[in-house]
């Protein structure tokens, strides 16, 4: 009930804002969403309304404040043997991404606040998550130059008293990307050196059980064997020709250059065939125990330590978005924890509405 209440003050005052002041951009999408999981070792069945606010407002020529939330409400049952019920039914208010882009020139953005790190289209590496931090853009035609400096969130944590960590956990990207396109084909690459240091013994041990490589130990001493800075590269193509027909290529490769070879390498690869509007596609992937750290990554490609495939079909246009998708996931090497292979489906629609 809390939640509901602080939700409904804050769409009352974002739309308040929207009218009063003359919000440059306020889009709201409504929606639905489903998770079914079905494992040895875990049982999820999960239904949620999602309410989501986008809204951007320049403050002057170079300097605009933004901010993207959502809102969501589930209900579900889930059953698990492990500590962290990742898939658990729960209601939460989450900030996507926030704060200020200050473009002082045309080729540099400089953005300061709640950074989506799901823009790198890169799971295997880092999900759909946010971390706060900075981010620096400079844009030559084509080409571009990226870095991010951030703090690693960690509120799907259980909260500890009487502890505080030695230091900051870190996360930094460093990007080298190309971006292309016109009406009918789209083109973006991307290559990455990225960097974790630093992490809690919280994020550690969640870790362990998502098939990253710890220490046997427990508590505060929980501590990851490898570190985490490498490679990674992504790459995404679409195009429509004269007949309608849309094709689609994307993926992933990820190199950890810290842990041993067959536990530092990871690869998402995701065809498709469509028209403007519908795809339908597939993909395979596979990543390793040690290419990242597991509470960071993605939850529908089954983390760290995981192979598998998945097979979808995804409808988009100006004001609906729909998709369902079936992932099936195999654990790669028996670590000795707590991880099974995995069935997933996964079910979203939503409705926008641009105010």
């Amino acid at each position: 009930m809390k939640l509901i209440i602080n939700f409904i003050l804050l769409m009352s005052t974002s739309a308040a804002l929207a009218t009063g002041f003359d919000l440059d951009k306020f889009q709201v999408g409504v929606g639905t969403s489903s998770e079914v999981v079905e494992a040895v070792d875990q049982r999820a069945r999960v239904f949620g309304l999602n309410i989501n606010v986008l809204a951007e407002d320049k403050l002057s020529d170079e300097l605009t404040l933004f901010v993207d939330f959502t809102a969501s409400f589930q209900r579900g049952s889930n059953e698990t043997l492990g500590e962290v019920a990742e898939f658990a039914p729960n209601d939460n208010l989450n900030i996507n991404a926030g704060g200020l882009k200050y473009t002082p020139f045309n080729f540099l953005k400089l953005t300061a606040g709640a950074l989506d790190q799901s823009e790198y289209n890169s799971p295997l590496l880092v999900g759909g998550t946010t971390f706060a931090g900075v981010q620096e853009k400079i844009t030559w035609s084509f080409l571009y130059l990226q870095a991010q400096q951030s703090i690693p969130q960690n509120n799907r944590l259980t909260q500890r008293t009487g502890t505080v960590e030695d230091s900051t956990p870190y996360f930094g990207m460093e990007t080298l990307g190309i971006k292309m396109g016109n009406k009918r084909t789209i083109f973006k690459t991307e290559a990455s050196h990225y960097l974790y240091r630093d992490l809690s013994a919280n994020i550690a041990s969640a870790s362990r059980e998502f098939g990253n490589s710890t220490n046997n130990e427990s508590g505060d001493a929980v501590d990851f064997l490898y570190e985490f800075e490498g490679t990674n590269v992504s790459a995404h193509f679409e195009h429509i020709f004269l007949n309608g027909l849309r094709v689609l290529s994307s993926g992933q490769y990820l190199y950890n250059d810290k842990a041993p070879e067959e536990r530092n390498r990871g690869q998402l690869a995701k065809l498709g065939l469509g028209n403007k509007n519908y795809l339908v596609y597939g993909e395979t992937f596979e990543n390793q125990s040690d290419t990242s750290p597991g509470f960071y990554n993605s939850k529908y490609y089954g983390h760290n330590n995981m192979k598998g495939s998945s097979a979808g079909i995804a409808f988009k246009d100006k004001t609906y978005t729909f998709e369902i998708k079936y992932t099936k996931t195999q654990v790669i090497e028996d670590l000795g924890i707590l991880q099974d292979d995995m069935e997933l489906i996964t079910l979203n629609l939503v409705k926008l509405y641009e105010l």
